[in-house]
């Protein structure tokens, strides 16, 4: 990077100008300077990892893929909340590290019949990493509704029946 973008991308207080960084990007990008607009992307995601910025930081490196060499990485998430709004702040992250990240967001509460369907969209979509995103209220509702009246053997029993649940299903999924 040139000092005279470095200058450029400071405001007089000596602070990141996001604007100004972002437009200097865009001209990089307009002038096929790929290599040049992604260290600036780099720079701008290090200096202010928002969401706004991620959101812009994604957008400028899809027109970039092609250009770049990125290693490409899939990740499924199968989840019982709403995790898309991580989604974007992921894949500006992986961007920065060099990674071209796709990610599969499961159905709302589908995560287990989506491991033990061999047809399911997550073994279609063969992710190189799968994160399983549940709530505790979702595998164990026993133990986040009825806790304070259940006895210690049957605490015990929910735990040893959710534990075996997540091991059937990481057993399921490695034999896929």
């Amino acid at each position: 990077m040139s000092s005279g973008t470095s200058a450029m991308a400071l405001s007089q207080s000596g602070r990141l100008n996001v604007a100004e960084l972002r437009q200097e990007i865009d001209r990089l990008m307009e002038r096929g300077e790929a290599t040049r607009a992604s260290h600036l992307l780099s720079e701008l995601w290090t200096k202010d990892n928002s969401v706004s910025t991620a959101s812009f930081i994604v957008s400028r490196y899809e027109q970039l893929r092609p250009k770049l060499n990125l290693l490409p990485y899939r990740m499924a998430i199968l989840r019982s909340f709403t995790v898309e709004p991580i989604v974007p702040l992921l894949r500006a992250g992986s961007f920065h590290a060099g990674i071209d990240l796709t990610v599969h967001m499961s159905d709302f509460n589908a995560h287990v019949q989506e491991i033990l369907d061999p047809e399911s969209s997550l073994y279609g979509f063969a992710p190189d990493v799968v994160v399983v995103a549940v709530q505790t209220r979702d595998v164990a509702p026993e133990l986040w509704r009825d806790y304070a009246d259940l006895n210690s053997e049957q605490v015990q029993s929910a735990a040893t029946r959710v534990v075996g649940d997540f091991r059937s299903w990481v057993s399921n999924f490695r034999a896929r």
